[in-house]
């Protein structure tokens, strides 16, 4: 099952390499962008990497900080795991994660994009020729910066609209509600039956 709060999740090599191809920095931009001052704070992104520089991440996330006038609190949350974890706890990641960005400029057959779509998650990708197969479900595609941000603005909103869904038809409401229709109906049931 999904979580309650909107998850991103991303799969990176490093995140201390400058290449292209992985292209993280560009991902934590829009999404700060998008959620800086997210009151809720039921935005969340998580990074997976197996080659973590933390001090690279933040030296970024401290500039980009800086140059959009970011205030440190109000920052969105980011966890990155860089540790092994076992398959079955990485397919959990994937499956309580309402988004998989791939953002990657050059990319194979991209073994985590699979992986994403089999545990049931949407991705959002660039639109890479190597990518075909993920027309198939619920995926979206990007080749500007501007389209990766309405990506995630789309899936922010399909979530909000999910979250109030739930809301709106809880349980608890509706056996309130069966409760109410049966109690009327056994109200009616005794007038009728007097002779």
């Amino acid at each position: 099952p999904r979580t309650h709060e909107f998850s991103i999740l991303s799969v990176h090599e490093g995140l201390g390499m400058e290449s292209s191809r992985e292209n993280w920095k560009e991902s934590v931009r829009a999404y700060f962008e998008l959620f800086y001052k997210n009151h809720e704070r039921e935005v969340s992104y998580t990074i997976k990497t197996w080659n973590n520089s933390k001090s690279e991440f933040d030296k970024f996330v401290f500039s980009l900080a800086q140059e959009k006038g970011y205030d440190g609190n109000y920052l969105p949350s980011v966890n990155i795991i860089d540790i092994d974890i076992l398959e079955e706890d990485l397919n959990r990641l994937y499956s309580k994660s309402w988004v998989f960005l791939k953002n990657s400029y050059r990319e194979g057959w991209s073994l985590p994009a699979n992986e994403a779509v089999a545990c049931g998650t949407p991705v959002i990708s660039r639109a890479l020729p190597s990518m075909p197969y993920l027309n198939e479900g619920n995926c979206g595609f990007f080749d500007t910066y501007d389209e990766l941000k309405n990506q995630l603005q789309e899936s922010w909103k399909r979530y909000r609209k999910f979250r109030f869904r739930v809301d709106e038809y809880s349980w608890k409401r509706s056996i309130a509600k069966l409760n109410e229709v049966l109690n009327a109906v056994l109200v009616q049931s005794k007038r009728v039956s007097v002779c």
